[in-house]
């Protein structure tokens, strides 16, 4: 089955697996292996013929009798047929998908369509050569049956863990999470300013940056809200934002079942985990974006006088050295040697390449509350270039004043140092030089945060 890469994809149904059966290409049987010479006729080929008569050679002993082809369907190790795989399929499907308390039995069901389909793949091969996939583009009716079942086999494994680790999640959601009402009215409220923080100083992670953050795995639903509950400017700017739009204003998916599902109880009926593509289905559901909020060997900056020193904190703990923001890899936005930054709400700051395996504003601290993201460019240690441009938590001009002013403190800046501010409105707009910046921000009347400090 095509797009094995998503755990959420469902198996096929029944009817599908109809059309695989019915489709699929014959199996090439195995070739009968030569039978090795006894030790007898072995030994015999190096022996002299008998003294005497020159002409006569050793009597050679019978030939083993051929042994008969095992036909596909004999000896199975108890291995179920394509009808038998068929009819589980139909058994699972049975149950409802959209209920999160169904999931363990769901789950269940696919661990044992998964080992059935491996003893099928074992006996297959037997008597089989193995078949392989009809197209560079994937998956077609006319491949073999075994190609089908290995995939099966992956699907359904896959589908169970993550129907398991969903399982979990809805256990100790909160309900804002998962009642379709209060979410809106969550997301709605950040939208309306809600996720800034503490008088602009601290910022909550966006709308769409906040459903990425509780998504277990985390896939990019880009959407913007509109504050009103109507929702009437809302928009989508991705497949997985619009599917979640769908969610929050219906129509539900044909199927559904659960008057007030979670948006992943609701997703189960929707496209992103229902078709199977080479047999019907639309490849665009096939591989929805995803993003990563762990594991990263983040640059951990500490701001000292007159420059910036950085540590691997994965890679080279403890191994300090000043800061170039060149070395790194090259991120996904800003300009030439920029990197991601995130100055957390103690004052921590961290780089990151923007992009870079997976890498998003958000991951750096989880999604939790910080108090300015980025762009920064640094030369030698001394800051160059700096940017509100993070759309995960929509920073102002004002958390790129009270970040600025901090590195100015400690002389990490220089009057030259280019601003650019993302989204702003004049005189706090475009490109403007350090200076110029600290300027317009106090004819504006923006207040400087107060007790910021320099962790060690």
């Amino acid at each position: 089955m095509a797009g094995n890469k998503n755990p959420w994809r469902d198996i096929a149904t029944a009817a599908e697996w109809q059309d695989i059966n019915y489709w699929a290409a014959p199996a090439v049987p195995r070739p009968l292996p030569v039978p090795p010479l006894a030790p007898r006729l072995q030994a015999g080929l190096h022996r002299a013929a008998p003294v005497g008569n020159p002409m006569q050679a050793l009597p050679l002993p019978p030939a083993p009798a051929p042994q008969p082809q095992v036909q596909a369907g004999q000896h199975r190790l108890l291995a179920p047929t394509v009808d038998e795989i068929g009819a589980m399929l139909t058994d699972y499907h049975q149950l409802t998908k959209d209920d999160h308390r169904l999931f363990g039995q769901r789950a269940t069901k696919l661990n044992r369509i998964a080992r059935q389909a491996e003893l099928f793949l074992i006996n297959y091969q037997r008597v089989n050569l193995p078949g392989a996939k009809g197209s560079n583009w994937g998956r077609e009716l006319g491949d073999p049956i075994d190609v089908w079942v290995r995939s099966l086999a992956h699907r359904a494994a896959k589908k169970a863990g993550y129907l398991t680790k969903m399982e979990q999640w809805h256990q100790t959601a909160k309900a804002k999470y998962t009642d379709r009402v209060l979410m809106s009215a969550y997301l709605r409220g950040l939208a309306e300013g809600g996720h800034v923080k503490d008088g602009g100083a601290k910022l909550h992670a966006t709308p769409y940056a906040t459903i990425e953050k509780v998504d277990p795995y985390h896939r990019q639903t880009f959407v913007f809200l509109d504050p009103d509950q109507l929702g009437a400017w809302d928009q989508g700017a991705n497949l997985m934002g619009e599917a979640f739009l769908q969610y929050l204003r219906g129509p539900d998916p044909v199927g559904s079942t659960n008057v007030n599902p979670s948006f992943y109880e609701w997703l189960e009926y929707h496209p992103f985990c229902l078709g199977t593509p080479g047999v019907h289905g639309e490849n665009r559901f096939k591989n929805p974006p995803k993003i990563s909020y762990t594991g990263h060997d983040l640059t951990h900056v500490r701001v000292e006088q007159g420059r910036l020193m950085s540590q691997q904190i994965v890679s080279a703990p403890g191994v300090w050295g000043i800061l170039d923001t060149s070395t790194l890899p090259p991120s996904g936005k800003g300009p030439a040697n920029a990197a991601a930054f995130v100055w957390d709400s103690d004052c921590h700051l961290y780089l990151h390449a923007h992009g870079h395996d997976e890498f998003i504003h958000a991951s750096a601290k989880q999604g939790r509350k910080i108090r300015c993201s980025g762009m920064l460019v640094v030369t030698n240690g001394i800051v160059t270039y700096m940017s509100n441009q993070s759309g995960h938590y929509a920073p102002a001009a004002l958390n790129l004043y009270h970040f600025g002013k901090w590195l100015n403190a400690k002389r990490c800046t220089h009057v030259s140092t280019t601003v650019e501010i993302d989204h702003g409105t004049a005189p706090l707009d475009g490109q403007i030089e350090f200076a110029h910046f600290l300027q317009r921000c106090r004819q504006v009347g923006m207040i400087e945060a107060a007790g910021l400090s320099y962790p060690t």
